[in-house]
């Protein structure tokens, strides 16, 4: 059985959250799959799309694809999937930061929420 942080989450937030991930992973995807010629709208599509964790990812974006540019040797005709992979795991990774921030977000709304219901319904007693 697995512990981790994805099996605590409901049914629907699994498929969502996948969903999402999926998306912004696809998007990347179609956006970088050459580094040269970016499809613009799909970059700004992901970006968009992970906007919550991007201060987070721009530490990766502009330190680990560089490096992976590099020794891959895009410039001199080198290979140009181990860059596309290196920006896919990023956004990849930030959209599944996102999944978790929304649903611990949701997840103290509502027991706000029914704490100031309980609280309400014991007053009005």
């Amino acid at each position: 059985m697995t512990t981790g942080w994805f099996a605590r989450l409901s049914r629907s937030w699994r498929v969502g959250g996948g969903t999402y991930v999926a998306v912004v992973t696809t998007l990347t995807g179609i956006a970088m799959a050459d580094p040269n010629h970016v499809a613009v709208w799909a970059w700004l599509a992901a970006i968009a799309l992970t906007i919550p964790t991007l201060v987070v990812l721009i530490p990766a974006i502009y330190v680990v694809v560089p490096i992976v540019w590099h020794v891959s040797g895009i410039d001199t005709g080198g290979p140009t999937w181990p860059t596309t992979v290196a920006y896919v795991a990023c956004f990849a990774a930030g959209a599944s930061v996102n999944v978790l921030v929304v649903h611990r977000l949701v997840g103290r709304l509502r027991a706000r929420a029914t704490r100031r219901s309980v609280s309400a319904s014991a007053t009005s007693l």
